[in-house]
């Protein structure tokens, strides 16, 4: 299935790349931009195009293709079932993902273990999906969670710019709180049960072993909660630290 619609893997590698190279330069050409800026903000915006990109293919698969969403019918076909538009999907996935690794590992600041290994993992669980694998959960898990992402991008690049007002940067970041607790703690929690629930019943029917499906899955969970836990604890603690409002 996914050799069907592999040539989505290299534009997707290549559109990125391009706007990163190009917005990298045309920052770096700009006066107003600090120098030391211009290379972080050349990532965030290419990072910014590749998640978007994958959100918008998530909610197609999951809202309007009807073939995406004929998967859920019954268990064997959200655990066997293909569809095209999940198979972009994934191409395009996979192609931002091995992107952002190899930026990744060759910028010092972006080399920690949490950000090598979610996109090292994220690439592996790409390549179980190409299977084809439990693709009825790829809408969600590699598109419409990277909502998420978004928000996140433009207050990282509102702080970049040093923009004078600080009203986009704190509305992205509200944004981002509750979006990323949303999506990639409470919905990721039930989608992740329910997928659970599926390999374990298919391991069942085939005979075969569960334990590297749900090993996966329990790192990409327990991820996602570690990431939570340190925006909550951010947030009380900027909330402790606030000046208390006259009465």
């Amino acid at each position: 299935m996914f050799q069907r619609n592999a040539m989505h893997l290299i534009p997707a590698a290549l559109v990125v790349g391009t706007v990163h190279y190009a917005s990298t330069s045309a920052f770096f050409a700009c006066p107003r931009i600090p120098p030391d800026k211009a290379g972080n903000l050349g990532y965030l915006l290419a990072g910014g195009v590749g998640v978007t990109i994958c959100a918008m293919l998530g909610l197609y698969c999951a809202a309007v293709d009807p073939e995406s969403r004929a998967l859920w019918h019954s268990a064997a076909t959200r655990m066997n079932g293909t569809a095209p538009a999940t198979d972009t999907l994934m191409a395009w996935f996979l192609g931002y993902q091995t992107w952002n690794l190899g930026v990744t590992l060759a910028i010092p600041e972006l080399q920690s273990w949490t950000n090598v290994l979610h996109h090292t993992g994220a690439i592996v669980a790409t390549l179980v999906a190409c299977r084809p694998y439990a693709n009825a959960y790829v809408p969600f898990f590699f598109g419409i969670v990277e909502l998420s992402s978004i928000p996140l991008t433009a207050a990282d690049m509102a702080r970049d710019l040093l923009l004078p007002s600080p009203a986009v940067k704190t509305a992205a970041k509200g944004l981002f709180r509750l979006s990323f607790v949303a999506l990639r703690n409470v919905a990721w929690l039930a989608v992740g049960t329910s997928l659970a629930r599926d390999i374990v019943a298919q391991s069942r029917e085939s005979g075969t072993s569960p334990v590297f499906a749900l090993t996966l899955l329990g790192c990409f969970t327990g991820l996602q909660f570690f990431w939570g836990w340190k925006i909550v604890r951010r947030f009380l603690a900027s909330r402790a630290q606030a000046p208390v409002p006259n009465v």
